[in-house]
């Protein structure tokens, strides 16, 4: 059985390839509810693409590691995440901002663990989670008074 691509398998691979190998810092990691990440780890444990090992000898804990099919997937889910990322950053630069937060709205709970892995900060990902006028429509200062805060700190 195929697992199908969805964003929060994907960052689940993510975190066990990183060495994030138990169900509670997964959790924390990902910032997702431990029931949640049960379910995950039971799906992707169900399509062989993980395994689960007890280890430890006074304290045992469950620990998660990825199959070599698990090891595929990743780099597959790697990536379906990377064009899904390219193809807002592309429609953000012509305009179409509304159908760009469409494609990362699924991303959007991962955004801090995304941010972090390499092979995600060549492209503009930082630059596609903040609209280009989020704050000029919220904020009520000028580009001339701004750079007059900027001279007044200089003089400090």
């Amino acid at each position: 059985m195929s697992q199908q691509y969805r964003p929060d398998l994907y960052v689940v691979l993510e975190a066990i390839a990183k060495g994030i190998d138990t169900k509670d810092k997964i959790s924390e990691e990902l910032e997702l509810p431990e029931t949640r990440v049960e379910e995950i780890l039971r799906s992707l444990e169900a399509t062989g693409l993980i395994t689960r090992s007890t280890k430890g000898i006074i304290i045992k804990r469950e620990t998660y590691s990825l199959t070599p099919s698990g090891w595929r997937k990743l780099d597959e889910w790697r990536n379906m995440a990377a064009n899904d990322l390219k193809k807002a950053e592309e429609l953000r630069k012509i305009g179409r901002e509304e159908e760009a937060l469409g494609i990362l709205q699924p991303y959007l709970a991962f955004l801090p663990f995304l941010l972090a892995l390499e092979h995600f900060s060549m492209i503009g990902l930082h630059d596609l989670l903040i609209p280009r006028n989020l704050y000029s429509d919220q904020l009520d200062i000028s580009a001339e008074e701004s750079s007059e805060d900027f001279e007044s700190v200089e003089e400090f």
